[in-house]
C-alpha cells in the first residue's frame, strides 16, 4: 500500500513537471518588477532591490556572456499569451521621454514580426501621465519540467568545461 502512494506521488510530480502548463504573469515598469504565479505575487522588486536585480544580468566576462546567450534560448520554450506595453508620456521630462520613445521604437522595428508570429495578443498604448515610464504586462505559460531539464543540461555542459580546464591545467603543471 505504501508503494502505491509513493507511485501516485511520483506520477503527480511528473505530471506537474512535464504536462501541466504553469501560468505566469509578469508586470514591469522602469522601477519595479512583479511576478505572479496563480495570481499570487511571487516576486516583488522595487527601487534599489530592482536595480541590484538588474545589475546581476550584466555579464562580467565573455564566458559568462556565452552562458547567458545559451540560457536565453530557453525563452523559446515559453508560450506568450498576452503582451501589453503602455508608454506613459510627460512632456516636462523631455530627456527621459526621448530615451523611452527610442527604446520602444527599437523594439517595434526589430521585433514586430517575431512578436506577431509568437504572441497571441499584443497591444501597445501611449498615455499621458505625470512621469515618463514604460509599463508592461506579460502573460505566459510553460512546462516547468522541460525548461528545468534544458537548464540543467546547459549548466552541466559549462560545469563539464570548467572541470576539463581544471584537469588539463593540473596535468600541465
Amino acid at each position: 500500500m505504501v508503494f502505491y502512494f509513493i507511485f501516485l506521488g511520483l506520477l503527480l510530480v511528473l505530471w506537474l513537471l512535464f504536462v501541466y502548463n504553469l501560468n505566469l504573469t509578469i508586470m514591469f515598469s522602469l522601477d519595479s518588477l512583479i511576478i505572479k504565479i496563480f495570481k499570487i505575487p511571487f516576486i516583488r522588486l522595487k527601487g534599489d532591490k530592482f536595480k541590484k536585480f538588474l545589475v546581476k544580468f550584466v555579464p562580467t566576462s565573455t564566458k559568462q556572456m556565452q552562458e547567458e546567450i545559451d540560457l536565453s534560448n530557453l525563452l523559446s520554450l515559453i508560450h506568450y499569451d498576452v503582451i501589453e506595453l503602455k508608454l506613459v508620456i510627460s512632456v516636462t521630462d523631455y530627456s527621459r521621454l526621448v530615451l523611452i520613445n527610442g527604446f520602444v521604437s527599437l523594439i517595434h522595428s526589430v521585433l514586430l514580426n517575431v512578436i506577431d508570429d509568437y504572441v497571441s495578443k499584443y497591444t501597445y498604448l501611449v498615455e499621458k501621465g505625470k512621469d515618463n515610464n514604460l509599463e508592461g504586462i506579460i502573460k505566459c505559460n510553460f512546462n516547468i519540467g522541460v525548461i528545468l531539464f534544458n537548464y540543467l543540461i546547459i549548466k552541466g555542459r559549462y560545469r563539464y568545461e570548467k572541470m576539463e580546464k581544471r584537469i588539463s591545467f593540473q596535468s600541465n603543471t
